[in-house]
């Protein structure tokens, strides 16, 4: 407020002219039992920090303002409330007071209100004291809820129908979302604590205090690493994190599914908030997503004994554990297929990462919640969950409906596919077909026991094996008389040119940017390139024999006069002429008695044989990596460190370069056709192991920038070769997919029919397992839009039953809570017209 001076306007506060001010009174009259408030009394309004005369005081314009604000831009209390700061004086020359302490206490008070209110308890004639656990929390309307949007009956549907009432919630750990040690619990006031999503913390903490010397949870992946990156550096904090349960299907938090991790992610911390958020769901079957519940579930139910006896699950409960899908590709393969939504029966197209999503609105709360004090910090993380549980509640129409569009259509398709592939085999042997079907079905109900049909064979076609196979098929055609009579057979003459293949390569890769030498390098060069051109003299000598007429001389020198211009060719880069070099016309003239056919079969197993080695070294340099990350410090330690990743590094780029010249020669030997799918290109990005990604164009230049700024000059083949652990908590991990090497199948010789027959049953189990679990989306979506409609109808009623409940209110009061239980139905009523509309 500005009043003129006579010469300029000025700034005035309402006080010094003359405004006082008392709230809830009628216009015009005066309050009988006034007091006077302090001298310096403020007022925080959305416009700026007023110096006003008043009685009484309850602003709502900026609460409600920094309310919206703080849940939808995270913005911090300090921020807004130093905004006001500025806009009232931004020059800093007459400053207003510092009330951001107080702010702080109006905004705590105001969102345990505006919960209070929203969940009804203003109808309740036991008050707020009344409220019971979980009661504030916002519930997924499209999950199960017992007596509210389930049918009559729900408890005696046959078994096969029994997922459809299933509970499907997931359950993680984060350690951004610390606590620092500020003041103690015991002075603070409280708030409702356990009305909400977190649990109340008093008996939560006189459980956890009896399991001081529990240890983490065992995994059977490389999480461990990475959790205790994450939980290092954990003095002065109160909790290192936090854990929280949600629905899987929605990604709705869960009522009193929440508490603080004291010492990283402990199996009592897990189990008691896993058993609190599904203690009052009175469903009969309940799957729980864990990212590692293979370990945490294997006794679990020992555990839930020493649980508080509300909340030991019922043993009539069948609760089954899950590992969401993108961090089962990191699990051992006995995991895989036990733990999978894929193969899980009533799993639908669920992927168990939801719990992932919803640290993003949590997360960004994370600097502000942790140098709050406990209970502050549990009431406002409990606020945000129901702002994240109601803007989901509100998607339902749209997600819904977007879901059930795309699996109609997957479902027709996947379901067409997989009974043309049973069709085909029903005609060729329809008992194997019901073998199939009896053994899927027995490993459905006994993980332990059975073989996992899911499981693709190891494949023995290797470069040893096919090399013996060739021996014996040469000794049989010796003895025969329709041999070769030459010393050395045609299979290692075909071997010694693919040996000199590897020589060739791994020479170049020797040599390359190396153009100044010193003696000893120029030396060894030297040696080797002896020694490789001897291999060559004597593969010619053998190439004359199994290739006659062929003179490799001309066709070089035809070779290098169509190239331009002319260059000296070093020994490495000397071309061999295998039958795969050659066109198809040259190749019948000069290549008899099977000699394409014979490369054709190594080459394959080359290509297998550089697959398998790959993941191996893979492998390797993953554990290698998280090893050195977890235990390796100091200079020395770190140098030595990094010459084994630099020489598994090396093996891996041998492997890969090898497969690349396997599947080029049988390209050229084969032609374009069905094997393609199996033996893919291999593009540099695709070499990574499960738990690796690709350095962002920010982290490679930032690693040349590094390198320079050293004196190190890096090719940029090496920078490129660089990989990462890609984290949990990274940005955009959700959509990263592993690469193709890790999960197709390999296409199995003659010679190897019996696995040829297994991986057609794996193909058939997993072409059923999409069909059902496509069509189980569908079904589970219509059921799921039911309930919303369902729990609609049954929340307008409620609402309507509450007006009445309060008689010992004045009439005003009472029309004024009429008022607003009408317009909680009328909305209630407006999102299932609007939704039915739309569905």
């Amino acid at each position: 407020l500005q009043m003129w001076n006579g010469l300029f306007f000025q700034r005035k506060t309402l006080r010094e002219l003359g405004l006082r001010v008392q709230l809830g009174h009628a216009y015009g009259r005066s309050c009988p039992t006034k007091r006077a408030a302090h001298v310096n009394f403020r007022v925080i309004h959305s416009n700026g920090i007023h110096h006003v005369a008043i009685d009484q005081s309850a602003t709502f314009e900026v609460l409600n303002h920094f309310h919206l604000l703080n849940l939808q831009g995270k913005v911090t209390g300090y921020s807004f409330y130093r905004a006001l700061e500025f806009q009232t004086d931004n020059s800093g020359l007459e400053p207003p007071p510092d009330r951001l302490e107080t702010f702080m206490l109006i905004i705590r008070e105001w969102r345990h209100i505006k919960m209070l209110k929203r969940s009804g308890r203003g109808f309740n004639p036991g008050g707020v004291n009344a409220t019971t656990p979980g009661s504030l929390a916002i519930p997924c309307r499209a999950c199960p809820i017992p007596n509210v949007n389930l049918p009559m009956g729900w408890e005696n549907v046959p078994p096969e129908r029994a997922w459809l009432y299933m509970l499907i919630v997931a359950m993680d750990a984060n350690f951004r979302l610390r606590s620092r040690l500020r003041g103690t619990i015991n002075k603070e006031p409280t708030l409702g604590l356990g009305w909400a999503y977190f649990v109340d913390n008093k008996p939560y903490s006189d459980f956890i205090k009896d399991y001081v010397d529990q240890e983490e949870i065992r995994t059977c992946v490389g999480f461990q690493a990475l959790l205790n990156m994450l939980t290092k550096g954990s003095k002065g904090l109160r909790a290192t994190g936090m854990a929280v349960v949600s629905c899987a299907r929605h990604q709705l938090f869960r009522p009193l599914g929440m508490g603080d991790l004291q010492k990283g992610e402990r199996q009592c911390n897990m189990d008691y908030l896993f058993t609190s958020s599904i203690a009052a769901c009175g469903l009969r079957r309940v799957a729980i997503s864990y990212d590692v519940g293979c370990q945490w579930f294997t006794k679990f139910w020992d555990r839930a004994k020493q649980l508080p006896a509300a909340l030991v699950p019922p043993v009539s409960m069948i609760i089954r554990a899950l590992v969401p899908k993108f961090h089962l590709q990191s699990h051992i393969e006995a995991c895989q297929s036990a733990f999978s939504f894929n193969f899980f029966k009533g799993g639908a197209r669920c992927d168990g990462e939801g719990v992932e999503r919803n640290w993003d609105e949590l997360n960004r709360q994370g600097p502000s919640t942790s140098e709050m004090l406990p209970c502050a910090r549990w009431n406002t993380l409990d606020d945000c969950c129901g702002w994240v549980n109601w803007r989901k509640t509100m998607g339902l129409g749209n997600l819904l409906l977007k879901r059930l569009l795309v699996a109609t259509t997957e479902a027709g398709k996947s379901r067409r596919d997989f009974t043309l592939f049973d069709s085909s085999l029903r005609e060729e042997n329809l008992a194997e077909v019901v073998e199939m079907e009896s053994d899927l079905a027995a490993w459905m109900d006994d993980h332990s026991s059975r073989p996992d049909p899911y499981r693709l064979p190891k494949s023995n076609v290797t470069l040893q094996q096919v090399r013996l196979s060739m021996a014996e098929e040469e000794k049989a055609r010796t003895e025969a008389g329709t041999g070769s009579t030459h010393d050395v057979t045609a299979s290692a003459f075909l071997l010694l040119g693919m040996d000199i293949e590897g020589l060739q390569q791994t020479l170049r890769l020797e040599t390359s940017g190396k153009q100044k030498q010193m003696l000893l390098q120029k030396t060894s060069t030297v040696e080797h390139r002896t020694i490789l051109l001897k291999c060559i003299r004597r593969f010619r000598e053998m190439q004359q024999l199994y290739m006659p007429g062929f003179d490799p001389k001309t066709r070089s020198h035809v070779d290098r006069s169509s190239s331009s211009p002319p260059h000296s060719v070093h020994v490495e880069d000397l071309k061999l002429y295998m039958p795969s070099d050659l066109s198809d016309t040259d190749r019948r003239k000069y290549c008899p008695n099977g000699l394409a056919a014979m490369e054709d079969r190594l080459r394959y197993a080359e290509a297998t044989d550089s697959l398998e080695n790959m993941h191996h070294q893979l492998r390797t340099r993953s554990f290698t990596n998280r090893f050195k990350i977890a235990n390796v410090t100091g200079q020395i330690r770190n140098t030595r460190a990094r010459e084994t990743q630099h020489s598994i590094d090396d093996r891996v780029r041998t492997y890969e370069l090898q497969y690349r010249r396997a599947r080029a020669a049988i390209l050229k030997l084969r032609g374009n056709g069905p094997w393609e799918d199996v033996l893919k290109v291999l593009d540099h990005s695709d070499v990574r192991a499960l738990n690796e990604r690709e350095l962002t164009a920010q982290e490679k230049e930032d690693i040349r920038w590094v390198r320079e700024r050293n004196g190190v000059v890096s090719e940029a083949d090496d920078i490129n070769a660089e990989r990462v652990l890609a984290t949990v908590a990274s940005v955009g991990e959700g959509h990263r997919r592993p690469s193709w090497i890790w999960y197709t199948g390999n296409v199995h010789e003659d010679m190897n029919d019996p696995l040829t027959h297994a991986a057609l049953r794996v193909e058939w189990a997993k072409a059923k397992a999409r069909a059902d679990r496509w069509e189980e989306e569908v079904i589970l979506l219509d059921e799921e839009m039911r309930r919303v409609l369902e729990y609609c109808q049954w929340k307008e009623d409620w609402w309507i039953k509450q007006a009445p409940r309060r008689e010992d209110v004045s009439a005003r009061l009472a029309e004024g809570l009429r008022a607003y239980a009408e317009e909680q139905a009328d909305l209630e009523r407006r999102i299932r017209s609007s939704w039915t509309t739309k569905w």
